[in-house]
């Protein structure tokens, strides 16, 4: 981050202005003329004052004119939101799936259940999903088309996936024309992309602009829905199956043994798959979806339980 805020705001400005004539007012008169969000100009704010602690360190300079002397005499820039986000309710996310396509609600439910960024989200590739344990590795970020690291360490660790989402994420694998485990799990499939069809994730921002957006529930400005808001009530509803299911055999896991015929059922118990009424209150939507059914895990093609 600090880098692309260096390269990107700080250098084309002040590269050619000595470090120690670098005024307070005049990065503060600088931030007001840059056209983005105050949490972007914060940033920039605070990565010049780290350079300027390193500077102090180093003694090139005495000061830092970005914090001052005193509390309240450095840059004044904010970091509070313009917006308020517009949070979808229960009804309304799902709704907002019962409309979407296998890929765009495979995509909502897992980044919604995961947490993952949308740069992490992008970046997965088919390798990286371990059904047998129910993980997902999550190992690199694309931002525009630039394969990158995850943005802390702890973000390296396998992240857990839900049993209801793991079934539709079957159900894309199936369908999608790259299996091969180095394909990304949503690989473009443009023509422009030529012979990078399937070495290259899809745009996700184009993905949410021209997919997500125009199928938001009716009544709301589709140019302000931002489906990344969603109420912390849709994350407790997936912590709460997951603990329930903890204790039962009802993973893809326990499918996957030598004893069991193989077969995968959205419900709590073996012998039952439970229809919309009785699974995931969060996805029981009436848009469909693979809960209720009877899918296998076992798929030659995919790699999957051999």
């Amino acid at each position: 981050m600090c880098e692309s805020v260096l390269a990107k705001w700080i250098l084309p400005r002040w590269e050619n202005t000595p470090i120690d004539q670098i005024r307070t007012v005049a990065v503060e008169e600088w931030l007001r003329s840059i056209s983005r969000a105050k949490g972007t100009k914060a940033k920039i704010r605070n990565t010049m004052s780290v350079l300027f602690n390193h500077a102090i360190r180093w003694n090139f300079v005495r000061n830092n004119p970005i914090t001052g002397p005193v509390r309240g005499s450095g840059v004044r820039q904010s970091a509070k939101r313009e917006h308020i986000p517009d949070v979808l309710d229960v009804g309304e996310f799902q709704a907002l799936l019962g409309e979407l396509q296998l890929r765009e609600r495979v995509m909502l439910r897992l980044g919604m259940t995961t947490g993952l960024r949308r740069g992490e989200l992008a970046g997965l590739r088919r390798c990286d999903v371990k059904f047998e344990k129910l993980t997902i590795d999550v190992l690199r970020s694309v931002v525009d088309q630039r394969v990158g690291k995850v943005k802390t360490e702890a973000s390296k660790k396998p992240v857990p996936i839900d049993p209801h989402v793991a079934e539709d994420l079957l159900d894309w694998y199936r369908i999608s024309k790259y299996a091969t485990p180095e394909d990304y799990v949503f690989a473009t499939d443009a023509a422009r992309a030529g012979s990078k069809r399937g070495k290259q994730p899809l745009w996700l921002a184009k993905v949410m602009q021209y997919h997500i957006q125009p199928s938001c529930p009716k009544g709301r400005d589709r140019k302000a829905n931002r489906v990344a808001y969603l109420p912390a009530q849709l994350y407790d509803v997936a912590a709460r199956q997951r603990r329930r299911r903890k204790s039962c055999a009802g993973t893809l896991a326990t499918r996957l043994s030598e004893d069991h015929d193989g077969r995968l059922r959205s419900g709590r118990h073996q012998g039952k798959a439970h229809g919309s009424k009785q699974g995931c209150g969060l996805f029981s939507h009436a848009g469909g979806g693979s809960y209720g059914k009877v899918v296998s895990p076992k798929c030659p093609r995919f790699g999957i339980g051999e």
